[in-house]
């Protein structure tokens, strides 16, 4: 679907749109990794987080790129700040997204080990969740957004480093504990034996691979996040489509 951007905070009309068909090549590899490693699914399963599956990045807003990111609602037409579903409302979304404004559906995107467990345990869930989903009203919606808007706060400087660790650290326990047990049962040598040596092994490999590689995805987080837009990638638009020229001062005050 073809969507015409317009950012609510400059009223630009440039923007970068990422999703799994992005055209930039590292957007792409960063979405289809979210697709495809398995251990992410413990992200949308266990902690029930969610991504959008396109999100737009204002490109004249000289802030950084989390205060000028976008998600659409397909259904109202709305854009609303991706800070809404960070923090503390980053988690708990087993149901999807929601849009404040009308209580509808956010496309998002699903990891593919994620859709092969949901398949195969789909007769333990399907029913009771399916009943939730239904008894959820539009308002009911609306309102799981808007508590998440609620929870905002001015943001502190982010500790890219500590962010790091904390990623280094999941991925080495989901590896250590998670991983050996799934493994070992793909393999069809499930035994106590088997699980234990898999995971002494990750236990003793993991901090020199997982530490180091929290160290690098803090310095990546740190360099991307923080990147600002240009002003004078402005574009404003006339009501009959042409070109306007604006003051970007006076619009982001």
């Amino acid at each position: 679907m073809l969507v015409e951007f317009e950012c609510p905070k400059c009223k630009g009309h440039a923007c970068e749109m990422w999703g799994l068909d992005s055209p930039s090549t590292s957007t792409r590899l960063m979405y289809w990794h979210m697709v495809l490693n398995p251990g992410l699914a413990i992200n949308e399963l266990v902690l029930g987080q969610r991504f959008p599956k396109n999100l737009y990045n204002c490109k004249s807003c000289t802030t950084p790129l989390y205060e000028r990111s976008w998600v659409h609602c397909p259904e109202c037409d709305t854009f609303h700040s991706g800070m809404i579903w960070s923090g503390k409302n980053a988690f708990k979304h087993w149901l999807g997204m929601f849009c404040p404004s009308c209580g509808g559906e956010i496309p998002c995107i699903s990891n593919y080990t994620t859709r092969a467990i949901l398949a195969l345990t789909k007769p333990f869930w399907h029913g009771q969740v399916e009943r939730k989903r239904a008894l959820l009203t539009r308002e009911a919606r609306k309102q799981i957004a808007i508590d998440g808007n609620a929870l905002q706060k001015p943001r502190e400087p982010v500790d890219f480093k500590k962010m790091g660790l904390k990623w280094g650290l999941f991925m080495y326990l989901v590896f250590a504990f998670i991983f050996p047990p799934l493994l070992a049962l793909g393999m069809g040598e499930f035994t106590l034996r088997n699980v234990g040596i898999m995971m002494v092994i990750s236990l003793v490999i993991g901090p020199l691979v997982w530490f180091p590689a929290g160290m690098l995805y803090g310095s990546w987080m740190k360099l991307a996040l923080n990147k600002q837009g240009d002003e004078n990638m402005h574009i404003a638009m006339n009501e009959d489509g042409s070109v306007a020229p604006m003051q970007i001062e006076d619009n982001q005050e």
